[in-house]
């Protein structure tokens, strides 16, 4: 049995589920979804809705029925016929709810251990010399628009990976919004970090140079495949998440919307989604521990050629589920992808399916999409391998799932009053995989505000890459509970430490930028949230003198932002400060 079978992992997962569940999760209701899609939609707008509302015929319409009535079946409007009763089954547990093999890391990332070789297992050399290729490729294109050649020089693997590094450090500090000249103005929020490992006017330009495509070929590859700029990179990469580690035997396949408001020939367009516009990406993720395995960008309708592929949520789960064919774990869905046919073809290729379902199957039986019943109520219906509920979730409202992992209409006893099937509360468990995955990138992306579609996705691909490696981190780590935020900051620093050691030696870099770089090698980075800027026109009453005096002053502390007035500060100037700094060093 699956439970049986995973309870050998039970320890280990739970302890890296309370490691990876930084901010407490609310239970979700079970009538609906966070996301929205349409299928096949030509101008973009999608209408994904989750809920399972009534949408049926009218009941004079359902009565008029002439399929045959038997006490023993329900019959949809469809002539489908369902058991009211469990079915004589097998005492031993089905073969299909049995995994084939165990979760975990596999091959290569069984041996990573630290941060960096975790990291690596996701953006390889591979990706790492295409991007430098790529853009090498771009900078030779622009290199006349600049006066001085060394304003515009090719890029190389380690000036990459310190890129890299900085755009997860602009992550930890939750700094990417900021512009570029306050991360690297020491003087305003900036952080010493950022002006010893690059100059400003560098990361700049890398940041509008590189390019993760042939640039010369583009047009021709572009009449075949809109994904183009990034096809290469996001197909190694999802390679890449797929050969280093294997799903738990509970799997989520959803949504997610990049954010992003620039021109894009399949931007989308999706009110309940917290970015309302963006990119869509299908994705299949680990239902408890948010390991992302598989993705797939939503490009709308191909032009003719290799690429074309239908968008139908039939035909965009079998090809999600690739990973885990025949491996006898469970996928979660909700009401847009899931479908009694889905669900009978994925019986064939070894996964079962929990999901809702929306009222307008002709499948369902009438009376189970009827709106007045006793509220907490459910109706069951039963076929050989799939069972169907009907829940009264609340007054005229009924949920409506489907699993084929369940084969019986039992009642969750934990849930009290409300009386839910236990179909219900597997879907509640399991069906927030992709939403948890978005929730934790987005504390520490390092997406920066872009006008090119693929930088967007390069940056989301990040975000992906760096929560993967935490995850196999974690479990090849099983004595550290290390957070994910010291994870990242680890990360960075050893993407960066290389550039930083050169720097340090460098005798034409100004002598505060080499103490700077001399000392963050010698003791590391320690970071911290970016504090918040006071307006600093406004006064506002020293913390330290007594209310009583009512100091009202327009000074702070450059390093905790209070208000604070001068006899409780002190002042130096630049050259006693580094003086003082070599002192300490």
């Amino acid at each position: 049995m699956r439970m049986e079978q995973s309870q050998m992992l039970a320890n280990d997962l739970e302890r890296i589920q309370n490691i990876l569940n930084s901010v407490s999760d609310e239970e979700v209701e079970v009538d609906g979804s966070c996301s929205e899609n349409d299928e096949d939609d030509p101008v973009q707008n999608s209408s994904h809705n989750s809920e399972s509302e009534f949408e049926g015929e009218s009941s004079s319409s359902l009565e008029q029925l002439d399929i045959k009535r038997s006490s023993k079946y329900l019959y949809g409007k469809d002539g489908t016929r369902w058991l009211k009763k469990v079915p004589p089954r097998n005492v031993r547990t089905r073969a299909i709810n049995i995994i084939s093999y165990l979760p975990g890391p596999r091959g290569k990332a069984k041996q990573a251990k630290s941060a960096d070789e975790c990291f690596a297992l996701f953006i390889n050399d591979t990706i790492l010399n295409c991007i430098v290729c790529c853009t090498n490729i771009y900078i030779a294109h622009v290199r006349e628009k600049y006066e001085r050649e060394r304003d515009a020089k090719n890029t190389d693997l380690e000036e990459i990976k310190t890129f890299i590094g900085l755009l997860l450090l602009t992550g930890v500090t939750k700094s990417r919004s900021l512009h570029l000249s306050d991360i690297w103005n020491k003087n305003k929020l900036g952080i010493a970090v950022f002006s010893a490992t690059m100059s400003e006017k560098r990361f700049r330009f890398l940041l509008q140079c590189i390019r993760f495509d042939d640039k010369r070929t583009r047009q021709e590859r572009s009449e075949i495949d809109v994904l183009a700029p990034v096809r290469e990179i996001f197909e190694l990469f999802v390679a890449n998440s797929q050969n280093n580690y294997s799903l738990g035997e509970y799997t989520t396949i959803d949504e997610q919307l990049v954010g992003f408001r620039g021109r894009c020939k399949f931007r989308m367009y999706m009110p309940k989604k917290p970015a309302r516009y963006g990119i869509k990406i299908f994705a299949l993720t680990d239902a408890r521990l948010w390991y992302t395995s598989n993705l797939e960008i939503y490009a709308g309708l191909q032009p003719e050629g290799p690429y074309r592929v239908s968008n139908k949520p039939h035909d965009v789960v079998m090809r999600l589920i690739q990973p885990i064919d025949n491996t006898h774990r469970n996928l979660t869905v909700d009401n847009w992808f899931n479908s009694i046919p889905l669900a009978e073809t994925l019986l064939e290729h070894g996964i079962t399916i929990v999901g809702t379902l929306r009222s307008n199957k002709r499948e369902i039986p009438p009376n189970f999409v009827k709106r007045k019943r006793d509220l907490y109520s459910s109706e069951f219906g039963y076929k050989e391998k799939m069972t169907l509920v009907s829940y009264a979730s609340k007054p005229n409202k009924n949920v409506l799932a489907l699993s084929t992992m369940h084969q019986t209409g039992d009642i969750d006893a934990e849930s009290g009053p409300k009386q839910k099937p236990e179909i219900i509360t597997m879907y509640n468990l399991t069906k927030g995989g992709v939403d948890k995955v978005d929730e934790m990138i987005g504390k520490y992306s390092v997406a920066r505000m872009c006008n090119r579609w693929s930088l967007r996705v390069f940056f989301h691909i990040l975000d992906i890459a760096a929560l993967n490696s935490y995850v196999i981190y974690l479990c090849n780590n099983p004595n550290m509970n290390t957070p994910r935020k010291h994870f990242l900051c680890s990360l960075g620093f050893s993407l960066i430490n290389k550039t930083l050691k050169r720097r340090a030696d460098m005798p034409t870099l100004p002598k505060d930028i080499r103490i700077s770089a001399k000392r963050i090698c010698t003791q590391g980075i320690v970071i911290e949230d970016a504090p918040v800027l006071s307006n600093p026109n406004t006064k506002s009453r020293c913390t330290v003198c007594p209310r009583s005096k009512d100091v009202k002053i327009k000074t702070e502390c450059s390093q905790c932002m209070q208000k604070m007035c001068l006899k409780h500060m002190k002042t130096i100037c630049d050259s006693c400060m580094l003086n003082l700094q070599e002192k300490v060093d």
